[in-house]
């Protein structure tokens, strides 16, 4: 059984997508989840909180990319 959270923020959204960061009691502490709507698109828990800050900041890069983005491989 996982551990509840102590506390949670948005770290960023687009339309009906959001990135949330939440902290729990037990180690692995933060968790960050991408969602639109009810669904869960990306989700993972990390140790600390600037690698669950940069891993948000990569999925949100991600997810703004378009199909055809000189970028986009």
């Amino acid at each position: 059984m996982g551990s509840a959270p102590r506390s949670g923020r948005r770290l960023w959204s687009k339309g009906e997508t959001e990135c949330l960061l939440i902290e729990r009691d037990e180690a692995p502490r933060f968790e960050i989840c991408v969602r639109r709507g009810e669904d869960v698109l990306k989700q993972d828990r990390l140790y600390a909180r600037a690698s669950a800050e940069m891993l948000a900041e990569t999925w949100q890069t991600t997810l703004n990319r378009q199909p055809g983005d000189p970028d986009r491989r």
